[in-house]
């Protein structure tokens, strides 16, 4: 595969051309018992390694050993968390014999959730997939996993390599500053490299919000004709963000757009254009890539949101822990989910 994509093939029309291969490889009596199957199974790993990047190898993840069990504890079910379970299931079926556990971390404090994935550990699962955004509750967590001898994934658990030293499979989530890069390359576009922009924040001072917002300034400080002329918090609330896109709006009534760190404070940020009358001569992009939002942008209403992608995080959760019960199977430390933006041009299929 390497010496592939390294060797420099010539065409009658171009000259030095690149070209990568992906492999999918099946393993017998791992994967299959009977030849149909084997190459089936090997089939079902080349488009694994194409889905996943392709100029790549893939094994196949279907085992014919017995079920295996993965528990899913997610915060306090919300829709972005109902997605990522979706998208664990849906692998999960393609699969075979993978059975999910779902143990939601129904309450806010570290006592009771360290409580629910103590238990968790404890029952019969093969590995178990958490998110949690406490430092301390992480070193438990992956201590009490370490001794158990269970595999360890977090997913949406920010700042994770720089607090842990215990062993964890991967951590899986999207990149927040790339999210930011998104935004920022954007709404620079359809600004033609000038104008006014208002942030709106969410919590000061949390992980996510800092990353997104160093990774939009990158880009838009880029431009010396653009100017952020507010940056101000809303707190992830839709009515906190009205207020505060309500007294921008009228502090620096040409203002040209609106990056809103996430999708609520997009609505929130829209109805207080509609308010001040300006619908389509603001432009507000939010994050998330939330149901409302992308109804919204539909009936032309916000401009764009970031898809983070909830889906597809899921179903990379239940690839790698199937890849965490093969042996020698290498798995990344750290795997970021796609993103993407979602604008007039390409909603229709979002919803």
């Amino acid at each position: 595969r390497k010496e592939i994509s390294r060797y420099p093939f010539n065409s009658e029309r171009n000259k030095n051309t690149q070209i990568t291969i992906s492999i999918g490889i099946a393993e017998y009596p791992m994967n299959a018992r009977i030849k149909n199957e084997l190459i089936e199974r090997a089939d079902q790993a080349l488009y694994l390694a194409k889905e996943e990047g392709r100029n790549r190898v893939c094994s196949s993840l279907i085992t014919s050993k017995g079920t295996i069990k993965l528990a899913f504890c997610p915060p306090v079910a919300d829709n972005f968390f109902g997605l990522v379970l979706k998208g664990i299931r849906e692998v999960a079926e393609d699969i075979g014999n993978i059975d999910i556990v779902v143990s939601p971390l129904k309450k806010e404090s570290i006592k009771e959730q360290s409580r629910i994935i103590n238990k968790t550990i404890d029952s019969q699962i093969d590995a178990l997939a958490v998110c949690c955004k406490t430092g301390p509750l992480i070193e438990r967590i992956t201590e009490k996993a370490n001794r158990a001898g269970k595999p360890l994934i977090f997913f949406q658990t920010l700042g994770l390599k720089k607090r842990l030293s215990r062993k964890v499979v991967s951590s899986i989530g999207y990149d927040h500053r790339e999210a930011g890069r998104k935004v920022g390359t954007f709404l620079s576009r359809i600004l033609r490299s000038k104008g006014e922009i208002a942030i709106i924040e969410g919590i000061p001072g949390q992980f996510d919000n800092i990353e997104r917002k160093k990774g939009f300034l990158e880009i838009i400080n880029e431009y010396p004709e653009i100017h952020i002329v507010a940056s101000e918090p809303a707190n992830w609330l839709k009515d906190t963000a009205r207020k505060v896109v309500n007294r921008i709006i009228k502090k620096y009534p040409e203002l040209d757009a609106i990056f809103a760190e996430n999708d609520e404070i997009a609505l929130g940020a829209f109805n207080a254009i509609k308010t001040k009358q300006k619908q389509n001569r603001v432009f507000i992009v939010g994050i998330d890539g939330s149901q409302n939002a992308i109804k919204s942008i539909a009936r032309g209403e916000i401009t764009a949101t970031l898809n983070t992608n909830p889906i597809e995080m899921g179903r990379i959760i239940t690839r790698t822990f199937v890849r965490s019960t093969i042996e020698d199977e290498k798995i990344n430390k750290v795997i970021h989910s796609p993103i993407n933006m979602i604008s007039q041009e390409t909603v229709d299929k979002y919803i």
